[in-house]
């Protein structure tokens, strides 16, 4: 690992610190962590345009994902069986 210095406005230093006790962690972990989960999102950001861009010039053709839907509908069955199955019948924010 590689040392750096940086300039930090006092404000969000105390929020860092104020995070880093909660967290039982130091700075430089928590910094670390941070700077990882951005560079993560700018990747997936950049995937994102790739994707869209490769649509933009040659979209999808009618029917091309009929097999991805019909497999969705299945897949989304068996996960209503295994959740009546556990006694929930709630579906969670991310699935709905």
């Amino acid at each position: 690992m590689k040392t750096i210095q940086m300039t930090i406005d006092a404000h969000l230093l105390k929020a860092v610190d104020k995070l880093t006790r909660l967290r039982k962690t130091t700075r430089s972990a928590l910094i670390r962590t941070a700077l990882e989960a951005e560079l993560r999102r700018e990747q997936v950001r950049d995937l994102e345009a790739r994707h869209a861009s490769g649509y933009a010039r040659r979209p999808a053709a009618r029917g091309e994902f009929d097999a991805w839907i019909d497999q969705r509908s299945v897949m989304d069955d068996a996960t209503q069986r295994r959740r009546m199955r556990n006694g929930s019948r709630e579906v969670p924010p991310a699935e709905k």
